[in-house]
């Protein structure tokens, strides 16, 4: 199913991720075996079931049955409703929709609930045009709570020295991270901003590959090139 959702999760997944750059979080729910859910009752639940953030009933959506906190911010795709499949859209995503969902389908007697954990965080890395000194990379993520741990690592997995590192609170008390790193010599490869929950281990990460002609800027002054995964190529 194509409709501009940045993942597309079905309900065998445990966790569902979010683009910062779409505001969108989608999330798959599926009969199995598959058949027609057309007629049935389907219901989005956070903790409560009477409380749902999507109802759909005897073929119609029940907009004045959805909670107040996800009014006008879900939507139910049912373009694949004949084999048992739905996405669910939720807009204006924030960390405040970070946990579990509850998707639940019922038939007469006949009912299926399956749990889907979603985890809000967003890390990104931004690069700063080579000059003299280097390259500086800053690691940026927020809504974190306790406060993590936060590093720089090299692709064999070890640690880089930041160059700074920096935290602020929201009014929710959640942490914001940033960390700066300055690469003054040649350097390849992958590098990665890590951040630990120091209470339940949990490691979130993000990575860029930086590309061999980052030499040239250092040693020949010309313009160099970084790589972002395999796909995103930023000239300097």
């Amino acid at each position: 199913i194509e409709h501009n959702c940045p993942f597309l999760i079905n309900v065998y997944t445990t966790s569902v991720k979010w683009d910062p750059n779409w505001n969108v979080l989608c999330s798959i729910c599926q009969l199995s075996p598959p058949q027609s859910a057309q007629h049935m009752e389907i219901r989005w639940f956070r903790n409560r079931y009477t409380q749902p953030i999507y109802l759909y009933k005897a073929g119609k959506d029940l907009y004045g049955e959805t909670t107040s906190r996800y009014v006008e911010r879900t939507e139910l795709l049912k373009d694949a409703i004949g084999e048992g499949k739905v996405t669910l859209r939720i807009f204006n995503v924030s960390v405040d929709d970070d946990g579990q969902y509850h998707c639940f389908f019922r038939d007469g007697d006949f009912s299926e609930e399956d749990i889907i954990e979603v985890k809000v965080t967003d890390i990104q890395i931004f690069v700063h045009p080579p000059n003299t000194k280097g390259l500086i990379m800053e690691c940026h993520s927020g809504g974190w709570f306790p406060q993590p741990q936060m590093d720089w690592r090299d692709s064999r997995g070890d640690i880089l020295l930041p160059t700074s590192k920096s935290h602020s609170q929201d009014g929710d008390k959640l942490f914001n991270m940033k960390m700066t790193l300055l690469l003054r010599d040649a350097h390849s490869g992958n590098v990665a901003c890590y951040l630990r929950n120091p209470l339940t281990g949990q490691e979130e990460r993000t990575s860029i590959v930086l590309a061999e002609t980052f030499t040239c800027f250092l040693h020949l002054n010309e313009r160099c090139k970084v790589e972002e995964g395999k796909e995103l190529k930023l000239l300097f």
